[in-house]
């Protein structure tokens, strides 16, 4: 069963940088997250979410999501596959 109460948000700067996902989950940290189309990600691709990430004055999750079998952490980014993510959130919801 889903949540009705998470709010589901997106960022860009007037730079251009973005966060592609914003969710809020009362009783939760705010989690964000990045969605890249490759098989590898790398330190690189969790960038622009670590340096985002810090602009805000609540507690934030970050998650670094696509089709790399390979979880890894990038600072305090987790990379993992996009399945593997959505079933974490989904038994979180319930």
């Amino acid at each position: 069963c889903f949540v009705p109460d998470y709010e589901l948000h997106y960022m860009q700067t007037k730079e251009g940088s973005e966060i592609d996902l914003i969710i809020t989950r009362p009783g939760k940290q705010l989690l964000l997250i990045e969605i890249k189309s490759k098989d590898a990600v790398t330190e690189q691709d969790a960038k622009t979410i670590e340096i985002l990430g810090k602009d805000f004055d609540e507690p934030t999750e970050k998650w670094l999501l696509s089709r790399d079998h390979l979880p890894q952490t990038f600072g305090t980014t987790k990379a993992m596959h996009w399945m593997d993510a959505l079933k974490s959130f989904v038994a979180e919801a319930n």
